[in-house]
């Protein structure tokens, strides 16, 4: 039986996303597990905004920055897994992580924490939670440093 053939890694590009592709990458090395990143970007959206349009350039820009630091993630790391894919969406982050381990069939879910506690994770919620509480596969969680918080 082999295990965790395929490992999807959710990444915000922060200091604990970096933690966590770093240990994805040696356990897809090792396991010569299939290696995909993905990243969520939001469209802003807050209730004071409402009926003020943000121009559709801002969510072209938004994108099209989401998906440059992307190819540059995936560059830095094709010497070391050749194979890795990446994909970039717009959406809420944790619900299209959860479809992006459907859509890969998943095995492995890694991601970073930011360690965020008391009122700055009741305001900002976690989404590391979430994913935690929802997901189908196993998720690996890599904390990040104290400051990342």
């Amino acid at each position: 039986m082999e295990i965790f053939k395929r490992i999807l890694v959710a990444t915000d590009f922060s200091e604990a996303s970096e933690g966590a592709l770093e240990l994805a990458l040696e356990l897809a090395t090792r396991l010569g597990s299939e290696l995909t990143l993905v990243h969520i970007w939001e469209f802003p959206s807050y209730e004071y905004m409402a009926g003020m349009p943000l121009p559709s350039e801002f969510a072209d820009q938004v994108g099209k920055a989401a998906s440059a630091r992307m190819a540059g993630t995936i560059d830095a790391i094709k010497p070391r897994c050749p194979n890795a894919k990446s994909i970039v969406k717009m959406g809420i982050a944790w619900s299209e992580v959860l479809h992006t381990v459907e859509e890969t069939k998943s095995d492995l879910l890694v991601l970073g924490t930011h360690g965020r506690r008391g009122l700055k994770r009741a305001i900002l919620g976690s989404i590391a939670e979430k994913l935690v509480r929802l997901s189908s596969v196993p998720v690996l969680t890599v904390h990040g440093s104290e400051k990342s918080a």
